[in-house]
């Protein structure tokens, strides 16, 4: 049987090794801090929660001008549709700024959006190309800041509307209710109630009557329309 003496300097040097290790594990930087190590986001899937900038470190180059440079990264890989990235439940004001890279996170980066309304839910809403990946960077909305904190994060794809073309007008029946939409429907340039274009998205139905008469269309539980 052997038998160790631990002397009073490697004592000393055990404690010291153990400090280390517990303040590291107090002060981990955010697993997505840098953009090489950044999270995917999947549109439609339940929003991330509990993420974080605490604890970041500052960024060697910001790719922005509009955001503090502790900050996190996600990506996000566009469709052809219109994307919405939220961010709720936050627990300090932050934004959401939007990029895209021909050489991925080594730059150069070129801004899409920097989106920063409200000190509370932030709503970053890009259209996006097919198969291009999108750099998103969340982080306190001055510059200068060294403030941190922790939101949620998740992407809405808009899917197109059936019937957003005249050419694909919808028929609706006399005496029958049909649901319908204009969330992600595009805005038309064909006169009509006197102006020269929708304020937003339009969409197309059609009605042929079975005899002569009157007819009236009623929008019925519609909201803002």
């Amino acid at each position: 049987m052997r038998r160790y003496l631990l002397s009073a300097t490697s004592g000393r040097s055990l404690f010291m090794v153990l400090c280390v290790l517990f303040a590291g594990a107090l002060f981990a930087q955010p697993a997505n801090d840098n953009c090489a190590d950044a999270i995917a986001l999947v549109p439609g899937a339940d929003a991330l929660t509990d993420q974080t900038t605490v604890d970041a470190v500052a960024e060697v180059t910001n790719p922005g001008t509009c955001a503090s440079d502790f900050g996190v990264w996600y990506t996000l890989v566009g469709t052809g549709n219109e994307m919405v990235i939220s961010s709720p439940n936050n627990s300090f004001d932050h934004e959401i700024d939007v990029f895209t890279s021909a050489a991925g996170c080594d730059g150069p980066f070129t801004q899409v959006i920097c989106r920063d309304v409200s000190i509370g839910t932030e709503n970053a809403s890009i259209d996006t190309e097919d198969g291009t990946t999108y750099y998103i960077y969340v982080a306190h909305f001055s510059t200068s800041s060294t403030s941190t904190g922790t939101f949620d994060i998740g992407v809405t794809e808009i899917l197109p509307v059936a019937n957003d073309d005249c050419v694909d007008a919808i028929e609706i029946e006399a005496g029958v209710s049909i649901d319908g939409t204009t969330v992600g429907a595009s805005s038309n340039s064909v006169a009509f109630c006197g102006t020269s274009e929708g304020s937003g998205g339009t969409v197309w139905y059609f009605f042929t009557p079975p005899a002569n008469g009157s007819l009236t269309l009623d929008m019925c539980g519609s909201d803002d329309v």
